[in-house]
């Protein structure tokens, strides 16, 4: 008897945890789904400590959801609050973030963006991420009339798209975020139904931006890239085939009669250019090639679907030139601690879009050395005056990626 109850225990206990797993599943709402509003969420900037979303289900709720270290997120706040106001109670912009109440407090105290922030923040929040799950911010959920309308990135997060969707047009071909999307490339999307050796494909709503290889049993090897603009997907090529510096604006050159196809408008938000714009791209070549050499027939065969001429080569352009100064002082061996100069310059970059190229001319890359950077060529020079090097403006030929229409 003891024996069966025992049993009857452990039945009834890993019946729990199905039960447990599978309710966990329903709590994960897709675009379509039902939406029930009965989550409690813990605010800041609020008359009261929490609000429960049924006060939203007569109007468009986005949810928002962001961290204080997200910078892309705290940069929309302050157009998120003019939306908020624009379209008054047709709408809720409500900020959520998994962060603790103190830090979340303190930062919307201190921070200058969102210092003048009107839009209640939730906060330590738990159930929202588990109904609609992510893994990276901002991650934008849009729910209307108690249907999850759309799953978007937050440059969506427009008026044009408000409006859409406060008229209720169909919104089904918008461009989703599905943070656990997984493209198979043995599935019917892939290149099987195709028949041959390469293909280009559209673009798949969902998927990330993602490049993979895989060594099929056949002596084969498949390169499979999903949703790419068509110049980051030379430059992604080339940079296997040669070593390639930041690639950035004033190192492509677009010899071709619509620009709009290869760098997006200011006019049109990111999602939506690379909705329309990005490429899928499979191709089956023998295992026996390197990896240079299948990168090489696959510029090659870019170049012939898409009716491009894709080429790296040396031209003449704008740069500021760091040069080593004669040694005249302690610095000149440079310091313990830092970042390499190369490194250094290529962050300076990347930080700093709007400055030209930076040319190292007959200095040691890896030396080390601590600076705040500037965008400001005069700030730069003194800092780098300070380690020894030179700064100036030159003419040199740099590396560019040049695109021309055939």
């Amino acid at each position: 008897m003891m024996k069966i109850t025992m049993i009857k225990g452990i039945l009834c206990f890993y019946l729990m945890i199905v039960v447990a797993m599978v309710n966990g599943q329903e709590k994960a709402l897709k675009v379509g789904d039902l939406y029930e509003y009965k989550e409690l969420v813990k605010v800041l900037n609020a008359e009261k400590a929490e609000i429960d979303l049924k006060k939203y289900e007569d109007r468009l709720l986005i949810l928002d959801f962001f961290t204080t270290s997200c910078g892309s997120c705290i940069a929309a706040m302050p157009k998120n609050n003019k939306l908020q106001k624009h379209f008054d109670s047709r709408i809720q912009i409500l900020p959520v973030t998994v962060e603790k109440r103190e830090r979340v407090k303190n930062f919307f105290s201190k921070n200058e963006t969102v210092k003048d922030n009107k839009l209640p923040v939730g906060y330590a929040d738990v159930a929202l991420k588990e109904t609609f799950p992510y893994q990276g911010v901002p991650h934008v959920v849009w729910i209307y009339k108690g249907i999850v309308k759309a799953i978007t990135n937050a440059d969506m997060l427009e008026a044009q798209y408000i409006d859409e969707m406060l008229a209720e047009k169909d919104v089904n071909s918008w461009p989703q975020k599905n943070d656990f999307y997984s493209f198979d490339p043995s599935s019917d999307e892939s290149m099987k139904q195709y028949f041959v050796s390469s293909a280009i494909m559209p673009y798949i709503n969902g998927a990330k931006l993602s490049y993979s290889s895989d060594t099929l049993s056949s002596g084969l090897i498949r390169d499979s890239w999903v949703n790419v603009p068509v110049v980051t997907a030379y430059v992604y090529a080339f940079s296997i085939i040669n070593e390639l510096p930041l690639m950035k604006k004033e190192r492509i050159v677009l010899e071709v009669s619509d620009r709009s196809y290869f760098e997006k408008p200011d006019s049109v938000v990111q999602s939506i250019w690379e909705q329309l714009n990005s490429i899928g791209y499979e191709s089956i070549l023998p295992s026996y090639l390197s990896e240079v050499e299948r990168m090489t027939r696959i510029v090659a065969d870019l170049n012939n679907k898409l009716g491009l001429n894709a080429r790296l080569e040396n031209l003449e352009a704008q740069v500021w030139l760091v040069e080593k100064v004669k040694s005249t002082s302690k610095v000149d061996a440079g310091q313990k601690t830092g970042q390499p100069l190369a490194l250094k310059m290529g962050l300076l970059e990347v930080m700093y879009p709007t400055i030209p190229p930076i040319v190292l001319k007959d200095v040691d890359e890896m030396r080390l050395l601590t600076i705040k950077g500037s965008d400001d060529f005069e700030t730069l020079k003194q800092q780098l005056s300070e380690n020894g090097l030179k700064l100036s403006k030159a003419v040199r030929p740099i590396q560019k990626l040049i695109i021309t229409e055939l």
